[in-house]
């Protein structure tokens, strides 16, 4: 919007607490050694943040992360990685 840019899809946050989410995955595993946030640097630097702290080597599937159709044409849009775009939502 602050550049002028219009999207035929309606654009809307879902940023919500996540306390009840992540609560949710410790209740499941009981085995949960990291929880990362990927506001910044978007799931990439979460990601090589985990791997370099942890001593290991992460292999990800693209696939099958789930990107929206319409994140990804909005980001080739604007020439941007949703790998290393910031997730403020959940």
């Amino acid at each position: 919007v602050r550049e002028g840019l219009e999207f035929e899809t309606r654009i809307e946050s879902d940023c919500a607490p996540l306390a009840s989410l992540a609560q949710a995955i410790v209740d499941v595993s009981g085995r949960v050694h990291v929880l990362r946030d990927p506001t910044r640097g978007g799931l990439a630097a979460a990601l090589n943040e985990i791997a370099r702290q942890s001593k290991v080597s992460i292999v990800v599937e693209e696939r099958a992360v789930p990107v929206r159709p319409q994140v990804r044409a909005a980001c080739e849009l604007l020439g941007l990685d949703p790998w290393h775009v910031a997730n403020e939502g959940k």
